[in-house]
């Protein structure tokens, strides 16, 4: 773990050229191809935790989505932008069959990119966006953000332990909330705080997204040829655990949920061993 996160902040294992600026990769492992899709406000160091175990039966292939991290970019975001993106990246890089790992925002994302490829033979997603579910959370942030010198005031607000650590912050992605001052919040949550560049560009995702996609994930999901094997923390206040049980109906055949207890919205942040085993137990079954 600590090697590979030492890996992630030295910089890209190499860049990707895309349309508009080009993209920092990540290569781990050896075996079937797996693309990871991160959520947000995160990168592809989010996955670090997973590498070590999942890094010895795959080749995990890890981007900095635009807006995050290394990448570079000057184009649109988004979730269908970023979609693009990724299949830029795939594309660049002339994978076979390969399966999709997404978290978050990212787990949309990647049901995107999956409805496009016919190459994509399975799906691992966590605690992502559901059919017709517009989280009142992330509603009331993209309303603050787009306020005149809205994304400062989060800022400045993230800069109070007590608020970082509460529901208004990070709160409710960890079940334990020293976490967010550990690793984490040095990763992710320091540089929000300290560079406003980096929060505006983490912002624009949100704050561009077309949020009514989430009316049409139902489509979306009839369009998916693959399964998928979804992995739930149980305590999630932003997709509730039972829509997710009920998603499961939309799904292709194949499909299910592994509830992990007690976790919240970043549960393969505090539980990385839970969810690589599960993602293990996936490829094991399919």
């Amino acid at each position: 773990h600590a090697a590979v996160t030492r890996e992630f902040e030295r910089g890209p294992h190499r860049y990707l050229a895309g349309p508009h600026g080009r993209i920092a990769y990540w290569s781990f492992g050896h075996g079937p191809d797996v693309v990871c899709v991160h959520g947000w406000p995160l990168s592809g160091a989010t996955f670090r935790g997973l590498i070590p175990p999942l890094a010895q039966h795959f080749r995990l292939h890890v981007f900095d989505l635009p807006g995050s991290g290394f990448t570079e970019w000057s184009g649109p975001v988004g979730f269908e932008e970023h979609a693009e993106t990724v299949a830029t990246a795939i594309a660049a890089l002339d994978l076979g069959r390969y399966a999709l790992l997404g978290h978050d925002s990212g787990g949309l994302i990647a049901r995107i990119v999956a409805t496009r490829d016919a190459r994509v033979c399975g799906l691992v997603l966590g605690n992502t966006e559901l059919p017709g579910h517009h989280s009142p959370m992330i509603g009331a942030l993209v309303a603050v953000a787009k306020m005149p010198g809205g994304i400062a005031a989060i800022g400045a607000l993230m800069r109070v332990g007590a608020i970082r650590r509460s529901p208004l912050g990070f709160g409710g992605c960890f079940r334990d909330k020293s976490l967010i001052d550990g690793e984490f919040g040095r990763l992710f949550v320091a540089p929000l705080i300290r560079s406003p560049e980096v929060a505006r560009a983490q912002w624009r995702t949100l704050l561009d997204a077309d949020f009514s996609i989430n009316d049409r994930i139902g489509a979306i999901h009839a369009a998916l040829g693959a399964p998928v094997r979804n992995i739930w923390g149980t305590d999630d206040p932003f997709f509730p655990l039972a829509k997710a049980r009920a998603m499961l109906r939309g799904l292709p055949k194949g499909s299910d949920l592994v509830e992990i207890a007690g976790g919240k919205l970043f549960v393969h942040e505090e539980y990385p061993q839970a969810v690589s085993y599960t993602h293990l137990r996936a490829h094991e079954t399919k």
